[in-house]
């Protein structure tokens, strides 16, 4: 249930973000190579320390002030229980909506809304052998993002942005420790708040 209405807001806000139908010509806006500093909040990951993402989004103008998009986004954590840290790799795709607050060829402010899908996968030991299980789960990314730009020539700009995101999956990975030795148990319906900064560079922007 709460995932549907948090779709249903992110619906709302992309929409409200996107230009009139009479907008100006669609065209191609670069590539957004972006890397990142992002953390995980909430009871359902209360273990899991902030780590790196990285994103890759090609981006197409529509009229003046817009932007859509597709991201591929790498990131990884840990999990700090026991001397031996548990590592996760996330991956996702999202689909991205920007709105430039001022001339995108001067330097400029944008707000941006994102959604798509999330995977999480670890490698955890477990027993006395040492024995490697792999766990893997997906679910819903949410988020939005404030960002300024800074023109670097005809064709270049250079990002800095902060934003925040919700994350829900349907099983969840809770992390223990027990005698020493780590643990898995699933719980249903488990939920993060994600928030970081990010800087990046846009090659190939349209100067139009």
């Amino acid at each position: 249930m709460r995932t549907s209405a948090a779709l249903a807001l992110f619906t709302l806000f992309a929409l409200a973000l996107l230009p009139s139908p009479g907008a100006a010509q669609v065209r191609f806006d670069g590539l957004d190579i972006s890397g990142g500093y992002w953390g995980w909040e909430g009871q359902d990951f209360t273990d899991v320390e902030a780590g790196p993402r990285l994103g890759v989004a090609p981006l197409l103008r529509i009229g003046e002030f817009w932007n859509v998009g597709v991201e591929a986004v790498y990131a990884t954590a840990e999990v700090q229980l026991v001397a031996i840290p548990i590592d996760i790799k996330e991956t996702g795709v999202n689909g991205i909506v920007r709105r430039y607050l001022a001339d995108p060829n001067d330097v400029h402010a944008y707000v941006q809304a994102r959604g798509g899908w999330s995977r999480l996968e670890s490698d955890i030991a477990e027993g006395l052998e040492g024995q490697v299980l792999s766990y893997e789960q997906s679910g819903l990314a949410l988020g939005a993002e404030l960002g300024v730009g800074f023109p670097a020539g005809r064709y270049i700009d250079v990002l800095w942005a902060g934003g925040f995101g919700w994350n829900s999956y349907t099983q969840c990975e809770v992390f223990g420790q027990s005698g020493g030795y780590r643990y898995i148990q699933f719980g249903d319906d488990c939920s993060a708040i994600r928030w970081g900064v990010r800087v990046g560079i846009v090659l190939g922007r349209s100067d139009g």
